[in-house]
């Protein structure tokens, strides 16, 4: 684009450019002010201001360089402005034209105020080619008055064919010049109509080559159509693919809907239940709290009942030290039996030896009054015997009553575990009162081991009927299904524990039985022994009546030893069937334990897989719904892919068609320039025919006149003939 001032001193520029070289008038800050139009000429331009107001339109003359033209520089250079019109005249440089409202050209002035000068080109004077018609000699002879006649006739006739002869001479030769001129113009023409010809012929291949183009455009075109055929029913397959992708998506999206509705409900019901769970939480806090302060209790209960555990094992320990004394006073009495068998068998020995006194005493007595002396001896020494004998029954006795202070302090033991074991059968009792509570309370019950009663397992239970706890129970301690299980369980605890206490009472009563039997058998023993030196001191006169006394005394004894022998073999046996049977119990307590252990472990187990398998649900809805959503998403976007596919291959088939049809314009727009330089062509050889028999026409009129001249003007003949050979 070029930017012209219009005006030397003026801040108003033109800018040029495109096809119509329509310039657009601004001042210097950018703003436009008029209209305004571009002529482009060989070398100057001409640029027209039209006025808004309808005064008129300015022109200005520029050169290439864009400045302003001068009057006299112009009116050389400006050949031709109006049609039929020449400018002769021009003094100003800005010329004001004059239109009317229908837009003829009402008048022009420059800007000094005068007038334009136009002329219109006269007419080149059209010379006749058709002449009188020469005399025609004949051989007839006439009369020579007539011929003679005729002949001046004739004569003055030829002067003035001679005359017009020369003229037309002249105007022939001002003609042979135009003519020269115009065969120079025409051979310069017919060069240009070679050149033509040879562009004709290039513009021929040309448009041959444009037919070809044509045809293969077309055939292009036929493809483009076939194509588009193609197309057509892609389109209509991907349209019919695009409607029931529509419809997967309808039924998807109704899916989607249903699974968001899905999805919404579980939503909601996901929300109440973390309202439940919230305020089953609150309510957990409460019972953790609540659970807390029981725990606290129970710890306490732990421990004031493990301080009475450790009682029961201090007790159980004095029991087993009572047991051991007892074994240890059984072995005493068994080594006392084993003294007592002695003493029987130095009874036995005095027996038989106051058998033998008396035989000998009886044979002294029968012999006489000589061994008086010696049975005295030997009564004295009966004596002495029968002291020691009451002395060693004294410290036997002694020894009997320290252990009958220890058995009475050990029974004092018994008693107290006996108070104690009364308490714990109480704790149990209250514990079963507790049991139907609906509060929360631990019981610490201590249960007896397969190692004795010295140990114990010590197991936790919450006994409830309330909901909230059933809850606390079902959250918090996950041990069993249900209240029943853990309420038959303390159950058979508990009975357990009342069998065990009351196998205890018994084998504390037993063991009291048993001892207050040997008691009694050893006071009876040194009862009947204190009788037996009793009745051994008073009969010690009477030896006619010992024996019998001594040998139903030993006989006694015998039949209690055994008897006491039988009872304590019972007792064992009882203690140990006993012991057995607490430890079978303490076993099956263990694999109840273990069971319990066991199916809340199960339990936690399923809980833990349910919660993992509602998790893992969760995810996979989600991972569903999530894949579901892409999946719509890439459909979508495939969709939308597709669609501009198909936009972009019908802008394309649209941007060929176009091409396509600017192509058959441009071949057509060719078509007419080369019909229309035809036609001129044609017009051109036609102008070129009429000369051409034009000149021929002036040919015949020449031989004829030359024909009347042949006698007169040979030489001019000969040299008219040469010159028109030449011509």
């Amino acid at each position: 684009m070029k930017i012209y001032p219009l005006y030397s001193n003026s801040s108003l520029f033109a800018c040029a450019g495109g096809e119509l070289n329509t310039i657009h008038v601004m001042d210097s800050q950018g703003q436009h002010c008029n209209r305004a139009v571009l002529y482009p000429y060989r070398d100057w331009r001409l640029v027209e201001k039209i006025h808004p107001n309808g005064e008129g339109t300015e022109y200005t003359a520029l050169d290439v360089k864009g400045n302003v033209i001068s009057g006299d520089t112009l009116v050389k250079l400006y050949k031709s402005f109006e049609k039929g019109h020449r400018l002769a005249n021009f003094a100003g440089v800005q010329i004001v034209c004059q239109y009317t409202k229908t837009g003829e050209l009402q008048g022009a002035k420059n800007a000094s105020g005068f007038g334009w000068q136009w002329f219109k080109e006269e007419p080149a004077a059209s010379s006749s080619s058709s002449g009188p018609t020469p005399p025609s000699v004949s051989d007839d002879t006439k009369k020579v008055g007539e011929l003679t006649e005729e002949l001046k006739k004739a004569k003055e006739e030829i002067a003035k064919k001679d005359q017009l002869i020369n003229k037309q001479r002249n105007e022939i030769a001002a003609k042979d010049k135009e003519i020269d001129a115009r065969s120079k113009d025409l051979e310069a023409q017919n060069k240009a109509v070679h050149d033509k010809d040879e562009e004709m012929k290039k513009k021929e291949e040309e448009i041959r080559k444009g037919a070809q183009d044509l045809d293969a455009a077309k055939n292009k075109i036929e493809e483009l159509n076939v194509r588009l055929k193609r197309c057509e029913d892609e389109i209509a397959k991907k349209d019919d693919e695009i409607r029931e992708r529509n419809e997967d998506l309808a039924e998807s999206r109704s899916k989607i809907v249903e699974l968001a509705a899905i999805i919404d409900k579980y939503v909601e019901d996901m929300a109440e239940k973390n309202e439940e769970l919230e305020s089953k939480d609150e309510k957990i806090k409460d019972l953790e709290a609540i659970i807390i302060k029981d725990e606290e209790e129970a710890n306490r209960y732990k421990q004031e009942l493990q301080a009475k555990n450790n009682k029961i094992e201090e007790l159980e320990a004095i029991i087993k030290d009572g047991e051991k004394e007892a074994a240890q006073k059984i072995e005493e009495l068994e080594e006392k039996n084993n003294k007592i068998e002695e003493l029987e068998a130095l009874v036995k020995k005095c027996k038989e030896d106051a058998a033998q006194k008396v035989q000998e005493l009886e044979a002294i007595i029968n012999k006489g009054e000589k061994d008086d002396a010696q049975k005295v001896q030997d009564l004295e020494e009966k004596n002495k015997k029968i002291e020691g004998l009451e002395a060693i029954i004294k410290e036997r006795e002694a020894e009997i009553a320290e252990k009958n202070h220890e058995l009475d302090a050990k029974e004092g033991k018994i008693e107290e575990l006996i108070v104690v074991i009364n308490k714990k059968d109480d704790e149990i009792a209250a514990m079963k009162n507790q049991g139907s509570r609906p509060t929360v309370s631990p019981i610490v019950t201590t249960l007896p081991t397969a190692e004795g009663l010295s140990g114990g397992l010590l197991v936790e239970e919450i006994v409830t009927n309330s909901k909230d706890v059933k809850i606390a129970i079902s959250l918090k301690i996950d041990l069993v299904k249900d209240e029943k299980s853990t309420n038959n369980i303390m159950q058979e605890k508990i009975d357990f524990m009342e069998q065990e206490s009351k196998q205890k009472d018994e084998a504390i009563s037993e063991l009291k039985k048993v001892i207050n039997d040997r008691d009694k058998a050893i006071q009876k023993q040194s009862e009947e022994l204190a009788k037996l030196i009793a009745q051994q001191s008073s009969n010690s006169m009477a030896p006619t009546q010992e024996p019998v006394m001594l040998d139903d005394i030993v006989s006694t004894l015998l039949i209690e030893k055994v008897q006491m022998k039988k009872q304590l073999d019972e007792a064992r046996k009882e203690r140990d069937a006993m012991g057995q049977q607490l430890e079978q119990k303490i076993e099956e307590l263990n694999a109840k334990d273990e069971e319990m252990t066991k199916k809340d472990a199960e339990l936690e187990a399923k809980n833990k897989h349910m919660i993992e398998a509602e998790e893992a649900m969760k995810k996979k809805l989600d991972e569903e719904i999530g894949k579901m959503k892409e999946e719509l998403k890439n459909k979508e976007e495939e969709v939308k892919e597709k669609d501009k596919e198909i936009v972009d291959q019908v802008t394309k088939l649209e941007a060929d068609k176009k091409l396509i049809d600017q192509k058959e314009k441009m071949i057509k727009k060719k078509d007419r320039q080369i019909k229309k330089q035809t036609n001129k062509v044609k017009v051109k050889i036609e102008q070129l025919g009429i000369a051409k028999a034009k000149i021929v026409k002036l040919r015949n009129a020449l031989k004829e006149f030359s024909a009347l001249d042949e006698d007169e003007d040979v030489d001019d003949d000969e040299d008219d003939e040469e010159e028109d050979e030449d011509n």
